[in-house]
C-alpha cells in the first residue's frame, strides 16, 4: 500500500503582452494556479519475477489569474482543473539489471486524459 500528498508551487511571471485585443498592448503578470495532488494505491507480487500495481491519481489545480500593468486584475474563468486517473500496471523482470513495466490510465473526470498508456524499459548499470 502507498500513497502520497503533494502541492505543486507554480511561479508568477511577467509578459510584456498578456491582453486579447489586437494591436493593444497589455503588459501584465501571469499567475497560474497551484496544484495540490493526493495519490494512492496497492502494488503486489505476482511471481519473483511479475508484479501489478493498482492506483488512483487526483489532483485540483487553481485558477490563473492576470494583473495587468495598469493596475487592474482578473481570473481566467474556467481555468481550474480537477483530474483524476486510475491506473494498472504491470512489471516484468527480463534480467536482473532490465525490468519492462506497462500500465494504463483510466480518466475520470471531464478534465482527465480519457486514456493514458506508459511503457518503460529501466536498465540499471
Amino acid at each position: 500500500v502507498f500513497g502520497s500528498l503533494n502541492f505543486y508551487y507554480n511561479f508568477s511571471n511577467h509578459f510584456s503582452d498578456i491582453g486579447t485585443a489586437p494591436n493593444v498592448i497589455q503588459p501584465g503578470t501571469v499567475n497560474p494556479g497551484h496544484t495540490i495532488e493526493v495519490v494512492f494505491g496497492t502494488a503486489f507480487a505476482l511471481s519473483d519475477r511479475m508484479s501489478m500495481t493498482f492506483s488512483y491519481t487526483g489532483d485540483y489545480t487553481s485558477q490563473t489569474s492576470l494583473k495587468f500593468d495598469s493596475g487592474t486584475s482578473q481570473s481566467v474563468i474556467g481555468s481550474d482543473t480537477t483530474t483524476g486517473v486510475f491506473s494498472a500496471g504491470t512489471t516484468i523482470v527480463v534480467t536482473p539489471d532490465v525490468n519492462i513495466t506497462t500500465s494504463v490510465g483510466i480518466g475520470v473526470t471531464q478534465d482527465s486524459p480519457g486514456v493514458q498508456l506508459g511503457v518503460s524499459v529501466p536498465i540499471q548499470f
